[in-house]
């Protein structure tokens, strides 16, 4: 909901945190449990590029300010020893000014039927199936940054991309990000294993990640167009990562 839809609903004298909670998941692969054993960068309070990405998209669609939710310290819980919580990172994400220009990732997240928080930030836009030969259309919110920053667009997928990179496309707004440069097989923090408890929420299926470059100027500030399109094969999408070096 962009801000002026806010206030017209409650009026222009209540200000607008967005939240967020602690995991950049997608449920949809494997239970959300699972993640604490297996994939640290996941976890919004020990990712600096994460968090700033989560603060200027939102800064950048007219929030006032951002809140955190469940910013645990792993140490406390048993996990992941070799992190610590960026704390130091909660004196950027108060000022957007501080924020732009800076390394950061967005993610297009999935809500999906084991999310227990179903209907947040929707409408889920991921997993989905995008068609062969047929554009596939998300929305993200990003923020705008200087020229000289460099812009790597992931989309990860369920299927077999194939090895012609000219067949996978990628647009931001109006302007074209190419063909592909790179595809790579995805580490097991997005792949479940063989299941042995009749848990339906694994998935079992091989995952890639298909990298596209860009540019600083097809980012705008709040919701951008993100097209996707495969000309060969049917894939599934799970989640798209762009990332500001």
């Amino acid at each position: 909901m962009r801000r002026f839809q806010f206030w017209r609903l409650i009026g222009e004298q209540v200000t607008f945190y967005a939240g967020v909670e602690y995991t950049a998941s997608n449920p949809e692969r494997f239970p959300l449990s699972d993640y604490e054993q297996r994939d640290p960068a996941r976890f919004m309070p020990l990712d600096a590029r994460k968090l700033r990405g989560f603060a200027a998209g939102y800064y950048a669609s007219g929030a006032d300010g951002v809140y955190l939710f469940n910013f645990f310290v792993p140490r406390a819980r048993q996990l992941f020893p070799d992190h610590e919580t960026r704390f130091e990172l909660l004196k950027e994400l108060r000022d957007p000014d501080r924020l732009r220009g800076k390394p950061k990732t967005y993610t297009l997240t999935a809500g999906g039927n084991h999310w227990k928080y179903q209907g947040v930030d929707g409408p889920d836009q991921v997993p989905c199936v995008a068609e062969a030969a047929l554009p596939r259309v998300f929305s993200m919110l990003l923020a705008s940054e200087p020229e000289s920053r460099p812009i790597d667009v992931t989309v990860f997928v369920e299927g077999e991309p194939g090895n012609q990179l000219k067949d996978l496309r990628l647009h931001i707004n109006e302007f074209s990000a190419g063909h592909a440069l790179e595809i790579h097989s995805v580490a097991d923090e997005f792949l479940a294993d063989s299941p042995q408890d009749g848990n339906t929420s694994r998935n079992t299926k091989p995952v890639k990640k298909i990298l596209f470059r860009a540019r600083s100027k097809m980012l705008l500030d709040g919701r951008n167009r993100i097209t996707f399109q495969s000309d060969s094969v049917s894939l599934t999408l799970l989640t798209i990562e762009v990332r500001v070096n």
